[in-house]
């Protein structure tokens, strides 16, 4: 299906948008986008070599090569009035393959939009625009599932003081299967918005509440024979990124914490109760532009995903789950047609804590036993766009 949505697109560009003329809507102020990500992908790492506790065979582990495609966007932008618009972009993935969907109303408040519908969240898109590769890899917190970048609700953003200080709020669904209200807001401050070419620093943070109003949980403890009833469960990401951005070299450097609430059964008899799962990011990403047909990127993202997790079979020892990680990036850039076509051929690699078997058994001979190897990846990502 994918594919053939990015042929539509495709499509689209050679034989519409040229014959476009030909609709007697002349004067329709309506602006429309277009984006296809396609990429190649070498697996450099020899895959598991046990699963389930038994040896994988030479066809598993071989070295594996294919093309694919990473995400096929069409947009659309009417502007109804000077203050009200609407957009609609479809997507290769998602809810009914919409990526947004809102209406948009400027200067309700001085300086100021409101969006409801399927709209951007304050911090994905943002952090996306500093990083700038998201058709290589999407920005950290949304990669490793810390926050969404689109939710249906609505949203404000806008100026406190030009070019000092801007902050973006949106209010919609929550995060635990929808239910509940999650509220989001980014404070971005630009304290050296002055001083030349220092003006492209910034401090920014990020408050999420992911289940405002949420309904209690009800669990069935079968040895106990009973249901225990527990509160609405934390669905908390914070954290805070200091940027530069400028026209030789763009920088970005964060740490975040997603607090979860989670039911944690140990199978040993005790009562289950709630306690909180604590997963961190601390990120960095850097590109230099060379040229303005070449640049150079490299990114980091140091993670530990899930600490006091209820996942008790990765080891006997509960405290170490060995899931801490470091993904990083590294590439060149090449940009042809005025900025419409980049190729990014970059490596990728994923170094765990600790090469280890997780299982019931650490040692490999139970169930769920799995081999964590460091992975290696060759990537030849493209983008072209309209």
């Amino acid at each position: 299906m994918r594919y053939r949505f990015a042929f539509v697109i495709a499509l689209f560009v050679q034989w519409v948008i040229p014959n476009a003329r030909a609709v007697e809507l002349p004067n329709l102020p309506l602006e429309i986008i277009g984006e296809v990500s396609p990429y190649y992908y070498l697996n450099l790492t020899e895959e598991q070599k046990e699963v389930k506790g038994r040896p994988t065979t030479e066809t598993e582990r071989k070295y594996r090569n294919s093309f694919g495609l990473g995400a096929a966007y069409l947009g659309f932008k009417l502007d109804v009035t000077d203050d009200l618009y609407a957009e609609l972009v479809l997507s290769d993935y998602g809810s009914n393959y919409i990526r947004y969907a809102y209406a948009g109303f400027a200067n309700l408040i001085p300086r100021h939009e409101l969006y409801i519908g399927l709209v951007k969240t304050p911090w994905v898109y943002y952090e996306d625009e500093l990083w700038g590769w998201r058709f290589v890899k999407s920005v950290g917190v949304e990669d490793h599932n810390f926050i969404d970048e689109e939710k249906f609700g609505a949203g404000i953003a806008g100026d406190v003081f030009p070019d000092y200080l801007t902050h973006h709020f949106s209010f919609t669904d929550g995060d635990i299967y929808g239910r509940g209200k999650a509220a989001e807001y980014r404070l971005s401050v630009f304290p050296l918005a002055s001083f030349g070419f220092l003006g492209g620093f910034s401090i920014n943070g990020l408050l999420h509440c992911g289940n405002l109003f949420g309904d209690t949980e009800t669990e069935y403890w079968s040895r106990g024979d009973e249901d225990i009833t527990f509160g609405p469960f934390k669905a908390n990401t914070y954290g805070a990124l200091i940027g530069f951005d400028h026209r030789y070299l763009t920088l970005g450097t964060g740490y975040f914490e997603r607090v979860e609430g989670d039911v944690f059964d140990d199978w040993s008899g005790k009562r289950p109760y709630q306690r909180d799962v604590v997963s961190y990011l601390f990120t960095g990403h850097a590109t230099a532009h060379v040229f303005p047909w070449f640049d150079v990127l490299g990114r980091f993202d140091f993670v530990e995903p899930d600490t006091g997790s209820r996942d008790w079979w990765k080891t006997e020892n509960y405290d170490e789950t060995y899931d801490k990680y470091l993904y990083c990036i590294v590439g060149a850039a090449f940009t042809f047609a005025g900025g419409h076509f980049k190729i990014v051929p970059n490596y990728q690699t994923r170094i765990p804590e600790k090469e280890v078997n997780i299982g019931y058994d650490p040692d490999g001979n139970g169930y769920h036993s799995v081999f964590v190897p460091t992975r290696h990846y060759f990537y030849v990502n493209m983008n072209a766009r309209f």
